[in-house]
């Protein structure tokens, strides 16, 4: 079977998955104020010291302090690897996460970029909604359908053969 432009095509279907997600929107609005608690110094830090103390949180401590994966420019590689790693941590959100903890809705005072700052009202609700955790598998699902395609037509035999002249 013979299928150029396969990688083409993945790079294409990456680009666009976005626009057939109905959920994409409200979801990566949501998995910003995720990435802000896990990713941002500051929230990371005050999650850590307000949430994540106990002996029984000592995993989920070492995972939130290791955490480095970004939702680069909302790219949809970038996105889905983000998930890969957040979904683990899904049990220990809900056992040690608590927005009363966390405090109100807040940022750094040395920051003055709204951007910044976490809206913990939408974290909350994020982090204890079985549908957002669900969009976020769908998300890393329909990546790796993508990957698997892309790793196929790399190592599929004919692939080898295109360039050759018999």
């Amino acid at each position: 079977l013979h299928s150029p432009g396969v990688e083409h095509c993945c790079h294409n279907v990456e680009k666009q998955v976005k626009d057939g997600l109905d959920f994409w929107t409200a979801w990566y609005k949501a998995a910003r104020e995720v990435a802000k608690l896990v990713h941002g110094k500051y929230y990371k830090q005050r999650f850590i010291d307000e949430c994540l103390q106990s002996d029984e949180a000592q995993s989920m401590r070492h995972l939130v302090k290791t955490f480095s994966w970004t939702l680069y420019e909302g790219r949809f590689g970038s996105v889905a690897l983000w998930c890969s790693h957040i979904l683990p941590m899904r049990k220990g959100f809900s056992m040690f996460y608590s927005g009363n903890r966390l405090g109100a809705d807040s940022k750094p005072e040395d920051d003055a970029d709204d951007e910044k700052q976490l809206d913990v009202s939408l974290l909350t609700r994020t982090l204890t909604s079985q549908t957002w955790w669900a969009e976020c598998a769908v998300v890393l699902a329909l990546q790796l359908g993508v990957e698997r395609l892309r790793m196929w037509s790399r190592i599929c035999p004919c692939h080898g053969m295109m360039g050759d002249t018999e």
